[in-house]
């Protein structure tokens, strides 16, 4: 393997106005996305707060971008008083804005 195909650090987004999540290090494929209130029957939109390291790095997804991922999966984490969904990269649908 490429060690530079690989991110060797954690991303995380610049507007960390959450208490504890400027430490968070998703691990692999994880993405760590704050739900926002627009949502479908089958897709809910969210921004990106951190990124792990992952293969390939080409995968243009960093923090702050707003994407839109497949509803109902993932696994919520609670910070404070908001709730954050960690999801893994093959669950991202698409971005929307970068």
């Amino acid at each position: 393997m490429d060690p530079g195909a690989v991110h060797s650090y954690v991303e995380v987004s610049k507007d960390m106005t959450t208490a504890g999540t400027e430490n968070v290090q998703p691990l692999d494929d994880q993405v760590l996305v704050r739900p926002l209130d627009k949502s479908t029957t089958d897709s809910q939109e969210g921004q990106v707060i951190a990124v792990g390291p992952h293969e390939p790095a080409d995968l243009d997804i960093q923090p702050d971008d707003i994407i839109r991922y497949a509803k109902d999966l993932g696994t919520p984490i609670n910070y404070g008083k908001d709730t954050f969904v960690m999801i893994s990269l093959r669950d991202v649908l698409e971005i929307i804005d970068k």
